[in-house]
């Protein structure tokens, strides 16, 4: 049994923090400033890591995806492989893989404003995943998410700027004194805007806008991972919805689409997580 306090903790930023070193591994590419492109960048793994960061060593799903629908070939492989992830663990990879999940968790716990977002807020990434990626991709055949994707400026284009003169000299006019690059411009707006945010909103890049996220989120309800709530033996303290990096009550819906599985809410007694993670079970569950 690993210790309440472990989980609440510890555990997530620990999964975290190995994902995030997992994945842009790529240190070569500081000597030879060359993106990797060997056999691992076939493969898309369940989190939103872009596919042009200096140090990333697999695909952007997203980015792969929208490969397939801009040149209107069907993405089966892309689509299989994420809702085989969904249909497995739900929105856990968003909970204890992501890098961006795990930099917005970072700056939350700097803030001291808290805000709640309005619920109808979270309708807003499921039309970037159909609206954006898909329709606007599929129509103008361009990558259109990745074009507006303020992760992608965070991790590709500030290092690629600062280590490749021609990308550079294109988002920054060294002999004129002026910014070229005004989609780098917009893009650079909307980071700030959401790290700023990120103080005082619990996740909101992953709760408003990530096509991913919405994807995976599908698969909650019926993934094979499940959160379970003995309701019976809850004494309604809320320490679940507190400590909850998207601001969920699990007396209402323990299996929501905005659960990212980051399995915090399992420190409560009368939380538990089956079938996958079994190590979380408590034996006073029902």
């Amino acid at each position: 049994m690993i210790p309440r306090l472990f989980v609440r903790r510890w555990f997530q930023p620990l999964c975290q923090g190995a994902s995030l070193l997992a994945l842009n591994g790529y240190v070569a590419f500081f000597t030879t400033f060359q993106l990797y492109q060997g056999p691992l960048k076939n493969i898309c793994l369940p989190v939103l890591n872009c596919h042009s960061c200096p140090a990333a060593l697999f695909a952007c799903p997203i980015g792969a995806l929208q490969y397939f629908i801009m040149t209107h070939r069907l993405p089966l492989y892309v689509l299989s492989s994420l809702a085989l992830v969904g249909i497995t663990l739900g929105r856990l990879s968003c909970g204890l893989v992501c890098p961006f999940g795990f930099l917005q968790d970072v700056i939350f716990k700097i803030g001291s404003v808290r805000i709640e977002l309005p619920r109808w807020c979270r309708h807003i990434k499921y039309a970037v995943l159909f609206g954006v990626v898909c329709l606007i991709s599929y129509v103008f055949a361009v990558p259109a998410f990745c074009k507006i994707c303020p992760v992608a400026v965070l991790e590709a284009g500030f290092p690629l700027a600062l280590h490749d003169p021609a990308v550079s000299q294109r988002i920054f006019n060294t002999s004129t004194g002026v910014f070229t690059g005004w989609l780098f411009v917009f893009k650079t707006v909307c980071i700030g805007v959401l790290l700023v945010a990120s103080a005082s909103i619990k996740r909101p890049f992953c709760r408003i806008l990530c096509p991913l996220g919405a994807f995976l989120g599908l698969f909650n309800r019926y993934s094979l991972l499940r959160l379970d709530v003995n309701r019976d033996a809850c004494t309604g303290c809320e320490k679940c919805a507190r400590i909850c990096p998207v601001d969920l009550n699990l007396m209402f819906d323990a299996n929501s689409a905005e659960c990212v599985r980051c399995m915090k809410c399992t420190a409560c007694d009368h939380v538990k997580a089956k079938h996958v993670f079994s190590f979380f079970r408590r034996e006073n569950n029902v």
